[in-house]
């Protein structure tokens, strides 16, 4: 049986587009993970999640007291990003912070400010709670189609150079 480019091309796209296993991971008792010095993102996330926090707690500062009427929930940094106040009732959102390489920029994050002007806890820790699955939700779908892309691309090139 003779393999055309187009059959090659087909199987090379089913094969790419089934899930890549994953390999467990090691048993071996002598790793510590303060031998690893850590990953480049993680460090430049964190760095980046440094900075936020200290803008956010110099904005909180210089801004001026709210100046709307009625109750509200205080400005406030969530550990990931910075609130304003919000007038109580109101679902404020923004975009997902850039310092997490899984999180996607272009997708909300939202905090609920409640009627009585607290914010909306989360019933199992209660603890004031923001809302950022959408921020990562689709992220392996993401992945998949940039890795599907990126593959059809260099068999496209291959295909292109090949004497067949």
């Amino acid at each position: 049986m003779k393999f055309t480019l187009t059959r090659w091309c087909l199987t090379l796209f089913i094969f790419l587009n089934r899930p890549l296993p994953v390999l467990p991971a090691s048993s071996d008792s002598t790793y510590s993970p303060t031998l690893e010095p850590e990953p480049f993102l993680f460090l430049l996330g964190k760095q980046r999640l440094l900075q936020a926090q200290h803008k956010c707690f110099d904005r909180m500062q210089k801004l001026p007291p709210y100046q709307g009427e009625g109750l509200y929930c205080n400005r406030t940094w969530d550990g990931w990003a910075c609130w304003d106040d919000t007038p109580a009732g109101t679902l404020a959102e923004q975009h997902c912070p850039d310092y997490f390489p899984d999180f996607d920029v272009e997708e909300k994050v939202t905090k609920y400010c409640e009627e009585d002007g607290v914010w909306y806890m989360h019933p199992e820790s209660n603890i004031s709670w923001s809302n950022y699955t959408m921020c990562n939700a689709f992220t392996p779908e993401k992945m998949q189609s940039a890795y599907i892309l990126y593959y059809l691309a260099i068999v496209g090139h291959s295909c292109r150079w090949s004497p067949w």
